[in-house]
């Protein structure tokens, strides 16, 4: 079983079916002391959900799965290992194409990532800020988390806006995308010069 050292609020996670999720929190249930994982999902709806944290951390069991390489049930995301977000979706709509549809969940996924490309509303702009979330998400300073905002055009979405504020335990105020991502930089501006100061 891996360690539970790796489960940091905003750690980005990739499931052993090629899913993307985020951490938000380790939970303690208050009558039986069990762990639980709270996780959200980067795609579809971005639902919530919770796990306990052994279940989290067991391997995948290969025997059910035996075509699976993943060691762990959920590892740690590393941009390098795919290039960008949509990369590990069109895989998966590669494998749909292929009569692997094997969960409701990785249907309904694909259904939309199919509706998407139809659209043809997944361009390059659109990937890039695909990446810089990842990569926004993913940075070990409020200077790189800052420099990955700048990073992104004008196709955020509030799922991602949402996303980073939830990686900064940060309430938004305003309403729109615009306003939001202006809210976000200037937290983010207010850390990084308060960690200028601290380093004099």
């Amino acid at each position: 079983m891996q360690s539970k050292e790796i489960l940091i609020p905003g750690k980005l996670m990739k499931h052993f079916k090629g899913m993307l999720y985020q951490i938000v929190s380790v939970a303690i249930h208050s009558e039986t002391r069990e762990e639980y994982v709270v996780y959200q999902a980067l795609y579809g709806n971005y639902k919530t959900y919770i796990r306990p944290l052994d279940m989290f951390l067991s391997e995948v069991d290969h025997e059910k799965y035996p075509e699976v390489k993943q060691k762990y049930r959920f590892e740690v995301y590393k941009p390098e290992d795919n290039k960008t977000v949509v990369e590990v979706y069109e895989k998966k709509v590669e494998q749909a194409s292929n009569g692997n549809k094997d969960t409701t969940e990785l249907d309904t996924m694909l259904e939309e990532i199919h509706q998407l490309h139809s659209n043809k509303t997944i361009d390059n702009e659109q990937t890039d800020n695909y990446q810089a979330l990842l990569n926004f998400l993913d940075a070990r300073n409020y200077q790189d988390k800052l420099e990955q905002l700048d990073l992104m055009k004008k196709k955020v979405d509030s799922h991602m806006v949402n996303s980073m504020a939830m990686s900064m335990d940060l309430v938004l105020a305003t309403e729109t995308v615009e306003e939001q991502l202006e809210e976000i930089r200037n937290c983010l501006l207010t850390h990084v010069r308060f960690e200028d100061r601290r380093l004099r």
